[in-house]
C-alpha cells in the first residue's frame, strides 16, 4: 500500500529500554481503506514495537491510544512502515518490504492500526498528544522467548561447530561457526515460544557443514544444547538492547555477558532485562528434510 503522509523522519522508539508506556504526538492519522473500521495513526515517538517488513519474526505490541478527552483506541497491530523525506511517500507492506532496508531517502516510521468504532475520526488526533500503552503481558512473554532463541542458537553453534568440514563463511560473538546464520532459513516468535527452520542445501554443503553428520546426532546436538543453556541460566546475567531509545531505523544490538564471553548481535525485537525472568528454558530439534526445526519455549 502507498499512502501520503506528511513524515519525514523515522519514529522515536523506546521499546529498547523495556518502556511500555510513553507519550507521542500524531503525525499522521487516516482511515485504512483496506480495513473497514480502522485507521493508520503515526506518532513522533512511541513504546510499541512494530513488526519488521525485514524479518517478521517477533510479532507486533498491541495494547491502546488514550486521547486527551478521554477516547480510548485500542491498536491492533503495528507495522514497520517506510517514508521518503523528499516527498512524504508512506510504504506499508508488499510495498514497504521490496526496499529490502530504511535509510538513503527512506525511514521506518511505526503504523499503528488502531480500531475506530462509531462516529470517531481518527482526523481529530492531529496535532494532539496522545497516550501510548502496549499490553505489557504480551510484551513480556515475546521478551522472554526472544531472548531465549537468542541464548539456543548461540548454544547451537557451540554444538555443531564440530559439523563443519572447511572452514566457516561465518562465526559468531565467541568466534564460533554460525551454523545458526548460515543455516537458519525462517524464524517465528509466539506467545508460546518460538521455531527456527534450518536447511541445509547444496549450497551450505558445498561451503562445509556435513548434513548427516547434524542429522544423524540431532538426539546429542539437543541434550548438547539443552545442558549449554542451563549452564549459562546459573549466571543471571543482564541484557541490553542498545540503543535503549533513538529512530527506528537505527541499528540496535543484543548484548549478554554469558560465561564464554560477552556475546553480542543484531537485533530489533524485545528482550527481558536479565536471565533470570527465563525460567526454564527447553528445546527441541525435529528433522525435515535437509534440516530440521528448532522450537524453544521459556518460563516453565
Amino acid at each position: 500500500m502507498i499512502l501520503d503522509a506528511p513524515l519525514r523522519r523515522s519514529t522515536i522508539v523506546t521499546f529498547p529500554d523495556g518502556a511500555v508506556c510513553g507519550e507521542g504526538q500524531v503525525l499522521f492519522a487516516v482511515l485504512a481503506a483496506d480495513r473497514p473500521g480502522y485507521a493508520y495513526v503515526v506518532t513522533d515517538r512511541t513504546p510499541m514495537h512494530p513488526v519488521s517488513f525485514l524479518w517478521p519474526d517477533q510479532p507486533a505490541d498491541t495494547g491502546h491510544i488514550a486521547a486527551p478527552d478521554g477516547d480510548i483506541y485500542p491498536v491492533v497491530n503495528v507495522l514497520t512502515g517506510a517514508v521518503r523525506d523528499r516527498d512524504g511517500t508512506l510504504l506499508l507492506g508488499d510495498a514497504a518490504a521490496v526496499l529490502k532496508r530504511s535509510g538513503d531517502a527512506w525511514h521506518a516510521v511505526a503504523v499503528h492500526i488502531i480500531r475506530c468504532e462509531g462516529s470517531r475520526r481518527p482526523e481529530a488526533l492531529l496535532g494532539r498528544t496522545v497516550a501510548l500503552h502496549a499490553d505489557p503481558e504480551r510484551r513480556h512473554r515475546l521478551s522472554v522467548h526472544h531472548t531465549a532463541v537468542h541464548l539456543s542458537a548461540l548454544a547451537l553453534n557451540r554444538t555443531t561447530a564440530g559439523c563443519w568440514t572447511k572452514p566457516p563463511p561465518a562465526t559468531d560473538a565467541f568466534g564460533q561457526p554460525d551454523f545458526d546464520r548460515c543455516a537458519l532459513t525462517s524464524a517465528a516468535i509466539s506467545l508460546s515460544g518460538s521455531a527456527d527452520t534450518y536447511r541445509m542445501g547444496k549450497s551450505l554443503r558445498k561451503k562445509g557443514i556435513d548434513r548427516d553428520r547434524v542429522l544423524a546426532g540431532l538426539d546429542g546436538i539437543r541434550e548438547a544444547v539443552n545442558a549449554t543453556v542451563d549452564e549459562w541460566l546459573r549466571h543471571p546475567a543482564a541484557v541490553t538492547l542498545d540503543p535503549r531509545e533513538g529512530p527506528l531505523d537505527a541499528r540496535r544490538c543484543w548484548t549478554c555477558d554469558l560465561p564464554p564471553g560477552r556475546a553480542v548481535m543484531p537485533c530489533g525485537g524485545t528482550h527481558v532485562r536479565h536471565l533470570g525472568q527465563l525460567g526454564r528454558v527447553v528445546i527441541s530439534l525435529e528433522a525435515e528434510e535437509d534440516g530440521f526445526v528448532m522450537r524453544t519455549s521459556a518460563g516453565h
